[in-house]
């Protein structure tokens, strides 16, 4: 009698089991797993600017110049500072045009630029009614550029390479035991490094600022003078300048 109750108990839990089932509405087709949106990708630095090409432009600012000047003679060879000259370094101006080249490779901007540009150093040097004045006339360079772009329409370079100047000398008479007034001048090559930043205004229009360290190395002025005396100067010259390019499409 016991075991008839059992039996009874397990048949009404089978059938309340299968009504709850059938009231569960039925899923058709595979059972597809949660999906996940994936990580966002980290923002590139490049953009949508192409600074691959042709490009010319002018340049502006200022140089000076921190040259090691000497006076050579048969009996003497010292700065003149050491021969009691009052030096005075001039900051003068520099101005010129460029012409370059670059391409874009992801990141990285590689190109070539040469220059040439008015050089406005001054350097004089008094004692009395004696006096020395050194000039700059001109500079040029040509160097390979190494660029990283480094925000939207932004590239921060460096930059290094041969250079080229001519630059001249004047002496007073009486000076060293000079006769006569005397003037040389010299062309003269050497390197220059340095780097800077560029924007792009527009497609077309890039601008930006440099700084170059011109190296025009160390030449002797009155070489070919019959007086005695020679002036030993290696050109150094800090140039900090404004650049407006025009880049081709």
């Amino acid at each position: 009698m016991r075991s008839y109750k059992y039996l009874a108990a397990v048949a009404a839990l089978v059938l309340s089991s299968a009504a709850m089932a059938a009231d569960i509405p039925a899923v058709s087709g595979p059972v597809s797993a949660p999906a996940f949106a994936a990580p966002a990708a980290p923002a590139s630095k490049s953009s949508s600017f192409s600074w691959s090409g042709f490009y010319v432009g002018a340049n502006a600012g200022f140089v000076v110049e921190d040259s090691a000047t000497r006076v050579v003679g048969p009996d003497f060879n010292y700065a003149f500072e050491q021969a009691g000259f009052r030096a005075k370094d001039d900051a003068g101006f520099t101005g010129g045009g460029q012409v370059g080249y670059a391409i874009e490779m992801g990141e990285v901007v590689l190109g070539v630029e040469a220059d040439i540009n008015y050089l406005g150093s001054k350097r004089s040097f008094v004692n009395g009614n004696d006096s020395a004045k050194l000039e700059g006339d001109y500079f040029g360079t040509v160097r390979p550029t190494v660029g990283f772009v480094v925000g939207e329409g932004l590239l921060a370079y460096a930059t290094g390479g041969f250079a080229y100047g001519k630059t001249s000398a004047d002496v007073s008479p009486g000076t060293f035991t000079t006769e006569n007034a005397m003037s040389d001048s010299i062309v003269r090559t050497g390197w220059a490094l340095g780097g800077g930043m560029k924007y792009a205004v527009t497609e077309n229009i890039i601008a930006g600022g440099e700084y170059l360290y011109v190296n025009l190395g160390r030449e002797n002025y009155f070489e070919d003078s019959a007086e005695a005396v020679r002036v030993r100067d290696e050109s150094i010259n800090h140039v900090l300048r404004a650049k407006v390019d025009w880049k081709f499409n």
